[in-house]
């Protein structure tokens, strides 16, 4: 909390990112329950997470760019504004799946433009000595607090409705754009201070170029991006499989799939909040043990009998991504220069949307597919009466 204190500038992004992420962690889960609740099944929710974190992969080059050549300030107070109406939209709307998705799409892409943008201001509010403490703190808020989203939907959408969970949602947009208000100035760098006004800057597009053109050049970017896209690719669809995981193999209620979902969210909370207690400056270390434990976690809950044990492998799994998260943003903050950060952080999101699309894509087709593996892994769950022995389970996702 020091850190807090003493920087009152990185204070107000920090409580603006955890606003922000919380509410749209809020309306995902809403969204993917209402999907599932209206008969969707595993596919129908697989395309709501194929569109919220594959399409704007399509476009995060551009953004990235974008967040390089503009005031990053600015740059999120407008993307957090027009999320707002876009949650709104849905909200008044409660439209058919097609409409759903496109106006999903949109909002990914504004968050998409804003993540970037938020993460390449850090090193321009914090000392390089304060990277690892303070990529943590907007860790531990923007992914730890995002439990914030399945424990709330559990919550609120009995009481209100998923109505009222997206008018929340749009409020804390609204909030964080009063919290960015008050930042100074983040320019991309102080040549783009200094530049005269009548200065011609390159194309959009030749800036994207150039930053995919730098991603593989160097070295440890390149490294970092191909080693987090393997592991979302090999993990990512758990978050298909979760939610049948609950239903059809632990019969649970949606409360409950809600709080199977929370467990790798309180799991990052404690990583998050334990890695700002350490002090050891190396980012490597975290982002190779953050890959192992994440991994370990989605091993472990594939194995598990009971959804209390699954709960605590979920955990472990958000253990893991906290310090994956910490490690690979502490890691490129300190090699890149500061007027290419936006466009790294959004190629890495662009490589791990990929990724996530192949995931979903994989874990949807296992979700409605059977197979002898399934089979056998099926003969360890429970059984209800008039339960088809060779139903689908998502078991064989983790196995």
């Amino acid at each position: 909390m020091g850190l807090l204190r003493s920087n009152p500038s990185f204070a107000l992004l920090c409580v603006a990112r955890t606003v922000s992420f919380a509410g749209g962690s809020l309306a995902q889960m809403a969204l993917v329950l209402y999907v599932a609740g209206r008969g969707g099944g595993g596919p129908a929710v697989a395309t709501l997470l194929i569109v919220s974190d594959f399409s704007p992969s399509v476009l995060a080059p551009v953004l990235g760019s974008i967040g390089d050549r503009l005031d990053r300030r600015r740059l999120m107070i407008v993307a957090q504004i027009l999320q707002a109406g876009t949650v709104l939209a849905i909200a008044a709307l409660l439209p058919t799946l097609p409409v759903l998705l496109l106006l999903v799409a949109v909002n990914a892409n504004l968050a998409r433009a804003f993540e970037p943008a938020s993460s390449s201001a850090v090193p321009q509010l914090v000392s390089e000595v304060d990277l690892v403490r303070a990529n943590s703190m907007i860790g531990f808020g923007t992914y730890g607090l995002a439990l914030v989203g399945p424990l709330g939907a559990a919550a609120l959408t009995p009481l209100v409705g998923l109505r009222g969970v997206l008018l929340v949602t749009a409020g804390t947009f609204l909030i964080s754009v009063a919290l960015l208000w008050r930042l100074p100035p983040l320019a991309p760098s102080q040549s783009a201070q200094v530049q005269p006004a009548h200065t011609d800057r390159p194309a959009l597009f030749r800036d994207a170029m150039s930053g995919l053109r730098y991603v593989w050049a160097d070295r440890t970017v390149r490294a970092t991006l191909i080693g987090f896209s393997l592991l979302v690719a090999c993990t990512g669809l758990d978050d298909i499989a979760l939610v049948v995981l609950a239903k059809n193999t632990f019969h649970t209620s949606d409360s409950v799939a809600s709080l199977l979902y929370a467990g790798a969210d309180i799991g990052m909370l404690l990583g998050f909040l334990a890695l700002t207690r350490l002090t050891r400056l190396a980012a490597a270390p975290y982002f190779v043990a953050g890959m192992a434990v994440s991994s370990l976690g989605n091993l472990l809950t594939g194995l598990s009998w009971a959804v209390l044990p699954a709960i605590a492998c979920q955990m472990v799994r958000g253990i893991g991504i906290a310090s994956l998260e910490t490690g690979s943003h502490t890691l490129l903050q300190r090699c890149v220069p500061t007027a290419m950060q936006a466009r790294v952080f959004a190629n890495l999101s662009t490589a791990i949307g990929f990724a996530a699309g192949v995931s979903y894509l994989g874990g949807g087709i296992a979700l409605v597919s059977t197979s002898p593996g399934a089979g056998v892994v099926r003969s360890w769950s429970r059984r209800t009466p008039g339960h088809d022995r060779h139903c689908r389970s998502p078991r064989i996702c983790y196995t």
